[in-house]
């Protein structure tokens, strides 16, 4: 998997309505902080100094392509790379699933589905000129487009952190997509569902 298609979002930095995309730098130290709190919480997802991009709803961060959040996309990256087809992902963020999706060369299109006007307005730009991206307005919550469509993948990225709340959310998810794929998951759930236990 191209981890650098991750890293080198072609996404500018911007902002509309209540959202933002920007640039920012961690330093070695706070790497080193963040690792550590991941650490005492068990999380074991890691930072390294560099320069990256955020999305930020009002004040929250929304997602950043650091490697803490590439990583906990392994598992949907892995099964792209090995069944490929066609693709579902519901959130948008900053279109970094988008970016590394489309170095496979067995995708056949990749559709997204995302609620919020502002974030496809600031981040959709960045691929219309791709025939195989389709962007659609959509909550996720209430399932798949058409009940006749079937995805070779369904990856769920709507959370904007790690909570046991979460599990519940991601468990009632995974039902609306059970009948029209083949493989599903959400961003984090094994973790999700540790908090649980």
């Amino acid at each position: 998997m191209n981890i650098e298609a991750c890293v080198e979002l072609p996404i500018s930095d911007g902002k509309v309505g209540d959202f933002k995309v920007e640039s920012f730098f961690v330093s070695e130290e706070q790497a080193k902080i963040f690792n550590m709190k991941q650490d005492i919480k068990g999380l074991g997802r890691g930072i390294i100094s560099g320069e990256y991009k955020r999305l930020i709803f009002k004040n929250e961060v929304v997602m950043s392509n650091t490697p803490a959040e590439i990583y906990d996309h392994i598992p949907f990256f892995r099964e792209v790379q090995k069944r490929g087809g066609h693709i579902l992902i519901n959130g948008l963020g900053l279109g970094m699933c988008i970016n590394a999706v489309l170095e496979f060369k067995n995708i056949k299109s990749i559709t997204v589905y995302e609620l919020e006007q502002d974030v496809i307005d600031l981040v959709a730009p960045t691929f219309f000129d791709d025939e195989k991206v389709h962007i659609v307005k959509r909550n996720a919550f209430d399932g798949p487009a058409s009940p006749d469509c079937h995805f070779d993948v369904v990856w769920h990225d709507i959370w904007s952190d790690i909570c046991h709340d979460n599990y519940w959310n991601m468990l009632n998810l995974m039902e609306k997509y059970d009948l029209c794929c083949d493989w599903q998951s959400c961003w984090c759930m094994d973790i999700c569902a540790r908090l649980v236990e």
